[in-house]
């Protein structure tokens, strides 16, 4: 993802973490090997907008995963922000919710 030029910023976001899971938990699941994304696929709906040091994007996706030993073919709605830093582009937030299947 490419960002175009913008000056840096030196504000703090507020971080919240979900009650269930944390940073250390999903790290830990993804290198033992009990969560595993197979495939991602994002739909022709992602958009990304840029506001000086941040970028936001949103969309639908369908992530083919495998988790606890089974397969499961999860379709979501997501958005994710990246942010221009002295030290480079960092990724800040991951949020999804699964779309109900139809």
């Amino acid at each position: 993802m490419g960002l175009p030029p913008a000056p840096v910023c030196h504000a703090s976001l507020p971080v919240t973490k979900p009650p269930s899971d944390d940073k250390a938990k999903y790290i830990d699941a993804m290198r033992s090997g009990r969560t595993k994304y197979r495939k991602m696929t994002p739909n022709s709906d992602v958009k990304t907008r840029t506001y000086g040091c941040l970028a936001i994007i949103t969309g639908t996706a369908v992530y083919e995963v495998t988790a606890g030993g089974q397969d499961r073919t999860v379709p979501l709605r997501f958005t994710a922000i990246w942010a221009k830093r002295p030290s480079g582009i960092e990724f800040v937030s991951w949020q999804s919710t699964g779309i109900p299947n139809q």
